[in-house]
């Protein structure tokens, strides 16, 4: 089941998933490192995870399924 993540989400997993921190994400994303936390803790929610590590686990088992 796909779960549902804006394209701000999509951006920010996509980030961190790289490796790179809330800061460097802001950085990179052109926006306050408020606004990508807040967008990282949507996701957490929205895929029912609470840590970074086991979230980029996720993202990569499912990023093929939000490739367009």
């Amino acid at each position: 089941m796909e779960i549902k993540l804006t394209r701000a989400q999509l951006e920010i997993i996509k980030l961190l998933a790289q490796g790179l921190s809330n800061k460097e994400i802001a950085k990179e994303y052109r926006r306050d490192r408020r606004t990508v936390e807040f967008h990282i803790n949507k996701i957490y929610d929205k895929v029912g995870l609470r840590r970074r590590i086991k979230l980029v686990n996720w993202w990569n088992s499912v990023k093929h399924d939000y490739e367009t």
